[in-house]
């Protein structure tokens, strides 16, 4: 049979080819990438790699469910809470089209007005980010996703530890490979509540055993 197939060569992880696309904290281009367009389908916000490069090294948690998932609008103000109390930076996505769920316009306006006061300074908001450049920043200490395949890929290829909350699809079963064959992750719960988030965090982010494991 190997004398009749032609050869199979794997290739990948594909998201590392495009680390020339964005500018990364220092300013310049990974050496040796080449230089590919961006993919995105949604507008940008750069500023928040500005944002970033104020925060100390892996100080800081990326918070995306990606382009498709909703999350309901308990789900989104318990998660904001358990952002606010865990003590530790964070950059997180709401897309736009979330409000259709949640109602409000853009990142702010869906969430609590005490939310947004409490959080001035420590959080970032945004409706999409250019998400390599910040998954390959050195303030990016952790990443708390749903577990698309694309995002954990992501993840994986820029080594950080991930927060995994499936909801659908696939990300079952990409959340027990992250969590338990791989370890480069641990699961929030079966539901997001503030102080689980929070609980959860701390332990990813912090000093406890696990965290240093996945780390």
């Amino acid at each position: 049979m190997s004398r009749i197939l032609l050869p199979i060569y794997t290739v990948g992880p594909l998201p590392q080819l495009t680390a020339a696309s964005h500018v990364v904290a220092s300013g310049a281009d990974p050496p040796d990438t080449p230089a590919l367009s961006a993919a995105s389908l949604c507008p940008e916000d750069g500023g928040c790699l500005e944002w970033l490069g104020r925060k100390r090294l892996c100080s800081v948690l990326y918070v995306n469910f990606g382009s498709i998932v909703y999350l309901t609008s308990t789900q989104l103000v318990e998660l904001a809470w358990g952002l606010a109390d865990n003590g530790h930076d964070f950059l997180w996505v709401i897309r736009d089209n979330q409000a259709k769920v949640t109602g409000g316009g853009g990142p702010t306006g869906m969430l609590p007005a005490e939310f947004v006061e409490k959080t001035k300074g420590k959080g970032y908001l945004t409706s999409w980010c250019p998400q390599e450049a910040v998954l390959r920043h050195d303030a990016i200490g952790a990443f708390l996703t749903h577990c698309g395949w694309n995002l954990v890929l992501e993840g994986i290829s820029n080594g950080v530890p991930m927060l995994c909350y499936p909801m659908a699809a696939d990300q079952q079963t990409n959340c027990r490979y992250a969590c338990t064959e791989w370890r480069v992750g641990v699961e929030v719960g079966d539901d997001i509540e503030r102080e689980e988030v929070a609980r959860m965090v701390r332990k990813v982010m912090g000093e406890e055993i696990k965290g240093k494991e996945v780390r």
